[in-house]
């Protein structure tokens, strides 16, 4: 409140409320990079803190001024918190009341006898740390004191600092007068040269105090004069008087350019006199004059300077000089410069034609128009005028001309000059034809030049050379003109010629039929020169080329393999003219037709052949065309056709393609008819060469010989005799015919000859030595390769004493083996024993006879049996030691009994020495210590003593034949092969048993075959399958045992399942917003129910939530892809489960364009609206904001809300929707537009809507009741418009109308004058320039 006068107590003030900001920055549209998304920290600083500041002044006091002048103060105003400091200046009367203050920048001015003070910058920001220049200015008009506060609003001030006040205070003077008339720099800014002289001629420094009034004058001889007021501020009257100095003594006189029109006169009190100076200059120098104002009463004088600046007019040329280069001599060049008048005055000009030799004395004189020439040559350049001045250059000579042309221009001192340049040349050309004596022939521009090309074939091109040369020194252009003949042709057809140098033309001729040029004229023009025209002749004829024929048509035929016969055809070409003809064949090869033409010249009289080859592959008509090019130009089409067809010979009873004779005896015979068909479309003639040699060697006559030759559908019968000599194994032979260049199959042909073929393996068996007493047992097969069954007996009295076999007899059916075992039991000592040609007696065969040797020696035995322990079907070895006592060397040959021991055949032992023998133990069969194996190796010595060893064998359990490791992905099958060996020289057959280290696992399986058959001393592969659902380690052994011997190999594999790769990669594609779906299987091989969970890192696929694979069963999945943007991408499908891993699915994504949705349409009068719904799905499975816009921004009248949010959806998506207002403006069928709905996650939808807007219904009743009612009219228009109120009642009364803003509501007053009309009802009729239709409201009294 106030404290007493003048003064003002500060009241704290209040805190503002502290205001949430929050400034949301829209996401700019993007695409999310798959895989690509991280965290990325952000940094967010920021800054709070209370406004604290620095004032570098307490209080401000001016210094007495003088009405209508002004002073200025600054002063600096700091920030020195850590947040931006606002601020606010408001200058206060000393009672705290605001006064007004001026802002330019902003527009408002206050007078200063309100307040004088102006502050700059009246408010602002100040950073940080900063400061600001804060000026304040005093600028007083009247007498008084100014006593102010100057107070600064600083919003968030600390509460330890206090409001900035800072007191204002300045003192007036009140002058005798005061001069209006703008300050001048003249003096202050040291413009004016100071070796000028002064007044009286003085070279001192003018007085301080001198008033500068300056004249700038647009040219001499120009009046310019100067208007300003001196006020009288006192409320005395006074005269004044304007004195000019006196100049300098030495001065000569001259006439002041100055003139004061107002030199003496009284001022009243209050009051303002105009003042007058005329400044008319008749010089461009700087002129200066002083003068002296005076008020003699006062006895106040104050100098003045009237200075004057001649300023020429600006006005200029648009450019300094026209250079026009080379100009034909005759020819014209013209070009366009631009008077310019930048000042506000007329200006006369003319142009001195003396300065460019047009002047009259000159062209009287030679006769001759003149080089330049300009147009116009005066006249009078108008305000701001941009004149077009022609000039026009015209050489008469080869020389280089060149004019400084001037132009006056009245009042501007300095002349205008526009430099002319150009340069006049002449044409020297030759033109000439090159000609067959070698020499060129010059070409007449005068007459008609005669060009002969004599004979030329048709499509062929005649040439003849013109040379252009350029002997000048200026380049020239020539253009050609050929008439309308197609054939006749120049290269180029235009060109320039540059000096010294020398174009060559072609003029071609080029017949494409027969014809005859007879005299055509065409002509070559030099630019801005001469003419020259030539006569051609010349005759085409067309190349006689024949052709054997021009189509060929290969008809119906084979389809072609390799090895078959080409379907061929030869065209004759002969050359039939007088000239050598060339041509080449424009075709390319294809896989159906080849064409051997190599481009070719035929001399006159010559001819070629050109082979032609059809080897149709598919069963279709084929068309192709030969394009000949005759000479390289004219073409001549070949037409070939032909159709495909298979070869369809082929028996008549299919039953007959394995045709048997059975099983013959020697002697039999059977003969075999086979009926063969043609059942292709063209006719086939086939032989059976290719087979009868093997037929003839299994005993098979062919009874039809030489070529068939069978018409379409004919048929024949093809006989086959069997009848064998020998006995035949069953056979099979392919009948093979020769058809068409190639061979095919009919029939296989198959039989045999029934007959007995026993044979032993060998017709000798030697024993070697064998000890008195002792047996050694050897192995025999007989064998039967025959038909049939037989049976056999040993002579075995032929064998006594010493040999044995078993079994004496017996029935050896056929492809059967019997072992027989051959016994050598000598009972005598004898070095020879033998039994020769022992018959075995083959019923139905052939007998075989058995040789049988050995000796009988006596053994000394060695104590002891020598031990071997071996892994099964592994070796060991032992050595035994012979000593030879004798003199000579020993070459001995030990036997060795029982066939899983072995050593070498021979064994030297050196006399008097010792000598080891090694023995190996290659056990086939496990034995143990109680059942081991037995044997002995029988050494039989040169002197007729033996040595027998005991041999005894423990063969242990076998190792593992392999351990197998593999690392295998999971979900995908894996085989692995493990080799079984065979060991014995008969088959056999091995179980296959799996045993896991680990307890059964559903989720993996490991199988293979039961059983598995390896040949004899062979090996087999055994495939042994894995699978596992998910990864894991798998370990087991796999076992193989022979069940008829128990020996048995085994292999320990381990596999190692990882991680499970793609197992397929489904593709789906379906338009935006649309829904495509696709099914997976998946087996479940465990015992229980398993319930997966599916993930996708695509939002829009979809899966039911809970998917049970029911156990042992397959289990179909569904899931679908609902796209709500467009894009193709690749996403990923996992099912997982515990029990049975992870399964993954790519799936290749494609949108497409979805299509419009359903249109909305409007029907709405002026002056209404309608609002319908658009509805739409939004399928994102997360939150969306969807914004609403047309796409000509409603322009039409369509209004909708400005968004929409949709939370997240399921595959069915949420249903929702936007308002859309139809609300026109003007009456018309065709409003139209598009809404669009678009959001950067869920889609854009396309609403296609039309309105039709008709003339306003009619409304009402409006009750109009005790007299008065109202109604609420608004202005649909998107402009303020005026409308007018009418009724067709006088008693209803209201007013005449109303400018309603747009889109706005105003009520219409209605009252009712019952004395006016006694009719109770009536029309309010309200019109406007915008529309003709009326809006009409029915009135009703009650």
């Amino acid at each position: 409140g106030k404290a007493g006068k003048g003064a003002v107590e500060e009241e704290e003030p209040e805190p503002e409320p502290l205001k949430k900001i929050e400034v949301v920055t829209p996401e700019p549209h993007f695409a999310a990079v798959a895989e690509s998304a991280r965290e990325v920290p952000l940094k967010v600083f920021a800054v709070a803190d209370n406004a604290r500041y620095e004032c570098s002044v307490s209080a401000i006091t001016f210094r007495p001024t003088m009405m209508y002048q002004a002073r200025s103060f600054s002063f600096t105003l700091k920030n020195t918190s850590t947040a931006k400091l606002e601020f606010a200046w408001a200058v206060h009367t000393m009672d705290g009341d605001k006064l007004p203050s001026p802002d330019p920048e902003a527009g408002i001015v206050v007078s200063p006898l309100t307040n004088p003070y102006t502050v700059s910058p009246l408010s602002g920001v100040i950073e940080a740390g900063q400061s600001v220049q804060v000026s304040v200015r005093f600028a007083p008009e009247e007498v008084e004191e100014y006593p102010r506060l100057l107070n600064c609003v600083i919003p968030h001030l600390d509460s330890g600092y206090k409001p900035l006040s800072v007191p204002l205070k300045g003192k007036v003077l009140r002058p005798w007068c005061h001069f209006e008339m703008p300050e001048s720099d003249y003096l202050s800014a040291g413009r004016r040269n100071p070796e000028l002289p002064g007044p009286a001629g003085s070279l001192l420094p003018l007085d301080p105090a001198t008033r500068v009034l300056e004249y700038e004058s647009l040219g001499t001889k120009v009046k310019n004069l100067k208007r300003f007021f001196i006020l009288n501020p006192t409320n005395v009257p006074y005269e004044f008087v304007w004195e000019a100095e006196e100049t300098a003594p030495d001065e000569l006189p001259r006439v002041n350019p100055f003139r004061c029109l107002t030199k003496r006169g009284v001022i009243m009190g209050g009051k303002k006199y105009e003042i007058m100076f005329e400044y008319t200059p008749d010089s461009d120098d700087i002129a200066e004059s002083f003068w002296r104002f005076r008020i003699p009463e006062q006895d106040i004088s104050v100098p003045f300077l009237l200075v004057g600046l001649v300023v020429e007019p600006d006005i200029t040329l648009d450019r300094a000089g026209l250079n026009y280069g080379k100009v034909l001599l005759g020819a014209r060049a013209r070009d366009t410069v631009f008077l310019v008048n930048n000042e506000e005055l007329p200006f006369p000009f003319s142009f001195d034609p003396n300065s460019f030799e047009a002047g009259a004395d000159r062209m009287a004189l030679t006769g001759k128009q003149p080089v330049v020439e300009i147009n116009p040559v005066s006249g009078v350049l108008q305000p701001k005028q941009r004149l077009a001045v022609q000039v026009s250059f015209t050489p008469a000579a080869e020389k280089i001309h060149n004019y400084n042309v001037i132009c006056a221009v009245r009042k501007k001192p300095t002349r205008l000059t526009l430099n002319v340049k150009g340069e006049g040349y002449a044409i020297h050309q030759s033109v000439q034809l090159e000609s067959s004596m070698g020499r060129p022939l010059e070409l007449s521009a005068t007459g008609v030049n005669e060009l002969d090309f004599g004979q030329v074939l048709v499509s062929e091109r005649a040439t003849k050379q013109v040379y252009f040369l350029n002997m000048g020194s200026i380049n020239y252009e020539f253009v050609w003109s050929t008439g309308n003949n197609p054939h006749v042709s120049v290269t180029p057809a235009t060109a320039t010629v540059t000096k010294g140098e020398r174009v060559v033309c072609e003029v071609a001729y080029n017949p494409l039929v027969p014809e005859a040029l007879d005299h055509y004229r065409i002509s070559a023009s030099i630019v801005n020169g001469s003419k020259y025209q030539l006569a051609l002749n010349g005759f085409g004829h067309r190349p006689k080329l024949n052709f054997s024929f021009y189509s060929y048509d290969f008809g119906p035929s084979f389809l072609w393999s390799t090895g078959m016969d080409k379907h061929a055809a030869t065209l004759l070409v002969a050359n039939e003219d007088t000239v050598d003809v060339s041509y080449e064949v424009q075709f390319e090869n294809t896989p159906y037709l080849e064409v051997e033409a190599p481009p070719t010249v035929l001399a006159p009289g010559e001819e070629t052949k050109i082979p032609i080859f059809f080897m149709p592959r598919e069963v279709q008509s084929y068309a192709e065309t030969l394009k000949f090019e005759v000479n390289g130009v004219t073409a001549i089409h070949v037409h070939l056709a032909g159709q495909g067809t298979k070869l369809q010979l082929v028996l008549a009873n299919v039953a007959q393609a394995q045709t048997h004779f059975g099983q013959l005896r020697v002697g039999q015979e059977v003969t075999k008819s086979v009926k063969v068909v043609n059942r292709s479309a063209v006719p086939v003639t086939f032989n059976l060469e290719p087979c009868a040699a093997l037929l003839k060697a299994r005993g098979v006559n062919l009874l039809n010989f030489g070529d068939l030759y069978l018409r379409s559908m004919e048929s024949v019968h093809l006989q086959f005799q069997f009848r064998p000599a020998a006995r035949q194994r069953p056979f099979t032979e392919d009948v093979v015919v020769q058809v068409a260049g190639t061979r095919k199959t009919l029939l296989t042909l198959s039989g045999a000859c029934l007959g007995i073929e026993a044979k032993l393996a060998t017709d000798h068996v030697s024993f070697g030595p064998v000890v008195k007493g002792s047996r050694l047992v050897k192995h025999l097969m007989l064998s039967n390769t025959g038909d049939v069954g037989t049976k056999f007996t040993w002579a075995t009295e032929d064998m006594a004493p010493s040999f044995h076999v078993t079994p004496e007899d017996g029935f050896l059916a056929n492809n059967q083996d019997v072992r027989l075992e051959v016994v050598f039991h000598p009972a005598e000592l004898d070095n020879d024993i033998r039994a020769d040609r022992v018959r075995c007696r083959v019923e139905g065969g052939e007998d075989q006879f058995l040789n049988l040797s050995g000796m009988c020696v006596e053994a000394e035995q060695h104590d002891g049996a020598v031990t071997f322990v071996a892994t099964v079907r592994e070796t060991a070895v032992q050595k035994v030691s012979i000593t030879n006592p004798t003199e000579a060397t020993w070459s001995l040959r030990p036997v060795i009994q029982n066939e899983i021991w072995s050593g070498p055949d021979q064994m030297q032992v050196p006399p008097g020495s010792t000598a080891e023998y090694p023995i190996t133990y290659a056990p086939k069969t496990m034995a143990t210590q109680d059942a081991a194996h037995v044997g002995s190796v029988f050494f039989p010595f040169p002197n007729g003593s033996a040595k027998l060893f005991s041999l005894a064998g423990v063969a242990n359990p076998p190792a593992a034949a392999g351990n197998v490791t593999e690392d295998v992905p999971s979900k995908t099958s894996h085989y692995v092969q493990l080799s079984i060996h065979n060991w014995l020289n008969v088959a056999q057959r091995f179980r296959a048993e799996i045993e896991r280290s680990s307890p059964e696992d559903e989720s993996t399986t490991l199988k293979g075959p039961q059983y598995i058959d390896v040949p004899a001393l062979s090996e087999r592969v055994y495939k042994l399958n894995f699978f596992a659902y998910k990864p894991g380690q798998t370990t087991a052994k796999v076992t193989f045992t022979n069940e008829r011997t128990g020996e048995y190999l085994f292999y320990n594999v381990t596999f190692n399942a990882g991680n499970p790769s793609t197992l397929s990669t489904i593709k789906l594609q379906c338009p935006v917003r649309g829904r495509v779906f696709r099914s997976v299987t998946i087996t479940n091989p465990t015992a229980e129910s398993i319930v997966l969970t599916p993930s996708c890192d695509h939002k829009q696929i979809f899966f039911p939530e809970d998917i049970e694979l029911k156990a042992k069963a397959d289990t179909e999945i569904t899931f679908s892809f609902r796209p709500v943007l467009l894009e193709e991408r690749e996403a990923t499908l996992n099912l997982e489960c515990p029990q049975l891993g992870k399964y993954m699915y790519k799936l290749q994504l494609h949108s497409t364009q979805p299509g419009p949705e359903r249109a909305l349409q409007f029907n709405v009068p002026l002056g209404s609206k309608d609002t319908q719904p658009f509805r739409f799905y939004h399928f994102l499975n997360d939150k969306a904001e969807y914004r609403c816009t047309f796409e000509n921004k409603g322009a039409g009248g369509f209004e909708s809300e400005p968004s929409v949010v949709g939370h997240a959806a399921g595959a069915d998506g949420i249903e929702l929707e936007v308002e859309v207002t139809f609300e026109p403006t003007r009456i018309g069928e065709n409003f139209r537009d598009t809404l669009i709905v678009h959001s950067a996650e869920g889609g854009e939808y396309h609403c296609p809507v039309s309105g039709r807007c008709v003339n306003p219904k009619p409304q009402g009743p409006i009750v109009i009741k005790m007299n008065k009612g109202q109604v609420q009219f608004k202005n649909v228009f998107t402009q303020p418009t005026d409308f007018k109120f009418i009724t067709d009642n006088p008693a209803f009364v209201v007013k005449l109308g109303e400018n309603v803003p747009a889109k706005q509501v105003r009520p219409i007053d209605i009252a009712y004058d019952g004395s006016k009309s006694d009719q109770k009802t009536g029309k309010l009729i309200v019109t406007c320039n915008l529309s003709n239709a009326p809006w009409i409201y029915y009135l009703r009294v009650e």
